[in-house]
């Protein structure tokens, strides 16, 4: 099996454990394959610890989808691999990064925030959840 198959795998099993509406092997298996995405994770003996994809358009990029194992949170596993995108995405002259956050998540507005990102902005209703629709705030980071 080609290793980015199984890497695929592993994000989409990583991705169901994060999100109630995950994404395919397939969804992972193009990510992996294109050229206007950055697929960055960490994985160990254990299996897919984090994952962050994304999506570079000219010199600015959207993270498009970012997690971690529900029982690695809080370890820094998160942070260290969002830093090492972010350099990444320097490398490659992006000056601006954006994503959309559900505005109920703390955890992942105080990470970003950590980082330097700014509200910029609401998406109204942007997720279906169990609970109903949720907001999304719009973040930015110029880097």
């Amino acid at each position: 099996m080609k290793q980015s198959l199984i890497n695929a795998y592993s994000m989409a099993h990583l991705h169901r454990l994060c999100f109630s509406k995950p994404w395919s092997v397939t969804d992972f298996g193009h990510y992996l394959q294109s050229e206007h995405h950055l697929v960055k994770f960490q994985a160990s003996d254990i299996g897919m610890e984090a994952l962050i994809i994304l999506q570079i358009i000219d010199n600015e990029a959207e993270i498009i989808t970012f997690c971690t194992a529900p029982s690695l949170r809080r370890q820094g596993i998160g942070l260290g691999l969002l830093k090492r995108a972010l350099d990444d995405l320097r490398v490659r002259c992006v000056s601006k990064v954006f994503l959309e956050v559900d505005y109920m998540n703390e955890a992942a507005l105080r990470l970003y925030q950590t980082l330097g990102f700014a509200v910029v902005g609401i998406r109204k209703a942007y997720y279906d959840t169990d609970n109903g629709a949720h907001d999304a705030n719009v973040l930015s980071l110029m880097i």
